[in-house]
């Protein structure tokens, strides 16, 4: 049986190169996405896009629950652009929050969280 993988933010530079490498490895992948999400850029690579509902908790417990025992999480989704502070705190920090608390309290994780990050996650650095 193939180890499996879900790398969110699948459908940005990064993850789209983590999901081509993941299944050069030989790893099922599943490509996590938020719903309205544009998925052009990874629709010819052969990975099962899932879209998920991260600031839900009840939704994103139901979506990966789906998704059975993951053996990896490459949570690799984020915001690098924001109108303000909360957007950045919203697409980073509660985000990965509810993508932690989710695999804390389920066994849909059997395997490694990996967590990528941007320095642009941070937020706009002030002007001089």
């Amino acid at each position: 049986m193939n180890k499996t993988v879900l790398v969110t933010g699948a459908n940005g530079f990064i993850g789209k190169h983590i999901c081509r490498q993941a299944l050069k490895e030989g790893l099922t992948v599943y490509a996590g996405v938020r719903h309205e999400s544009n998925v052009s850029i990874i629709s010819d690579l052969g990975v099962e896009v899932v879209r998920l509902s991260y600031l839900d908790i009840k939704k994103l417990t139901k979506e990966l629950q789906k998704l059975g025992k993951m053996d990896y999480l490459i949570h690799n989704a984020g915001v690098v652009k924001a109108v303000n502070l909360s957007g950045f705190i919203e697409g980073n920090v509660n985000v990965t929050q509810n993508l932690i608390e989710v695999v804390s309290l389920t066994s849909c994780l059997k395997g490694q969280f990996v967590y990528v990050s941007s320095l642009a996650a941070r937020g706009p650095a002030p002007t001089s």
